[in-house]
């Protein structure tokens, strides 16, 4: 057997050595019926997951055949405003920058967001009450020309605001308490089908207000 190093106790060389793992005593098995069920962070008791897809929205086709789709949802007491458009002939479709809705004219009772598309042309939509007690959408196309500058109306039959399948099984829905604050629009004239007498007999603007923007 060799030697141990002069110099050497055992109690430095008992240190140099892995010490014994001791043996953990198992913990009693916990009983199932009081473990407590893990929850998801994004799912809070009596609280409703809100559907994603669920907004106000109206259809507008201009006259060069393009579709205008609009979507509008409720945040922090806004109407923030989301505006699409379908080209005819390619099918591409251009998404622009989500935009608030503001109060418009002094005279009348009338929210106006504006967007930029891509071109550089500046859109404005326009609510306003209709005369079956709905919301009316109305678009306008940003133009100027050498003697005037000027809002063109970019369609002939004005949209309607409908809230979606989604947003009608809501109960009480933002959207339409903020639309009957800003536009005296009962929440329940958003459920309604649209009325088939506003095409027929659709409501344009005199040229003269055309060229000046008025209601803008």
């Amino acid at each position: 057997m060799p030697s141990m190093p002069r110099g050497m106790s055992s109690k430095k060389l008992d240190a140099l050595m892995p010490p014994e793992q001791a043996v953990a005593t198992p913990e009693p098995a916990q009983r199932l019926d009081i473990v407590p069920v893990p929850q998801s962070p994004d799912v809070r008791p009596g609280i409703a997951v809100r559907d994603p897809s669920a907004a106000l929205t109206a259809a507008i086709k201009d006259r060069d055949g393009d579709w205008y789709n609009l979507s509008v949802r409720e945040n922090d007491g806004r109407l923030v405003g989301t505006l699409q458009r379908r080209d005819a002939k390619t099918g591409l479709v251009e998404t622009m920058v989500p935009q608030d809705f503001r109060p418009g004219s002094k005279k009348e009772q009338v929210m106006v967001a504006q967007f930029a598309r891509e071109a550089g042309e500046i859109l404005a939509v326009r609510l306003s009450r209709g005369p079956a007690g709905g919301v009316e959408v109305v678009a306008f196309s940003q133009s100027r020309n050498a003697t005037v500058f000027a809002w063109q109306r970019i369609h002939e039959y004005p949209g309607h605001l409908k809230a979606n399948e989604a947003l009608q099984k809501i109960p009480d829905h933002q959207e339409g308490k903020a639309i009957e604050q800003a536009l005296g629009v009962e929440p329940k004239r958003l459920n309604s089908a649209p009325v088939r007498e506003a095409h027929k007999a659709p409501a344009r603007l005199p040229e003269k207000q055309k060229q000046l923007g008025v209601g803008i």
